[in-house]
């Protein structure tokens, strides 16, 4: 089993080599079917395939959004904010964070470690969203940087260039 705090490259690494021995089996299971059908007898349908494939494919999809959603988060702080699209972050961190409570809702009996902290992920950037929304209007100008540093008591090595993590 992959553990919520696994690192997301290591369970998707994990997680492809499963869905590819899984991927064996389903073609073996369609061969098996299609001899059935030959021999014209009937086939019977096996429910737990369906049901691990589904449940496999929300667990990698879960994996998918952490890696993706680290990697964007580091970039979304740690670089230039200035030259990043804040309405974008903002659409992104929307779209994952509603593809996770459906998710969520999807599967409300059962509880998911892995899921819960993909939420709390995507969760402890959300609730900047309306802040990057606003730092990110184009409109900003040099006298407007000036008086944001002065609210945050903090000095920018220049106003040109200074990470998001930096504002916080």
């Amino acid at each position: 089993m992959i553990r919520a705090d696994t690192p997301a490259k290591e369970a998707l690494d994990e997680a492809n080599k499963i869905k590819k021995k899984f991927d064996e089996s389903v073609k073996k299971m369609a061969q098996y079917k299609s001899y059935l059908e030959v021999l014209e007898l009937p086939v019977t349908p096996i429910p737990e395939i369906e049901e691990f494939e589904t449940k496999f494919t929300t667990r990698q999809r879960i994996w998918e959004i952490r890696q993706q959603f680290e990697d964007n988060k580091k970039r979304w702080y740690y670089e230039n904010f200035k030259e990043q699209e804040a309405q974008e972050i903002v659409a992104y961190v929307k779209e994952r964070e509603t593809e996770l409570v459906k998710t969520k809702v999807k599967f409300r009996d059962v509880k998911d470690e892995v899921l819960e902290s993909a939420i709390s992920e995507v969760k402890s950037v959300s609730k900047y969203s309306a802040l990057i929304a606003a730092l990110g209007n184009k409109s900003m100008q040099d006298k407007h940087w000036v008086k944001v540093w002065g609210l945050v008591e903090g000095q920018p090595s220049t106003l040109l260039n200074f990470t998001f993590y930096q504002l916080l």
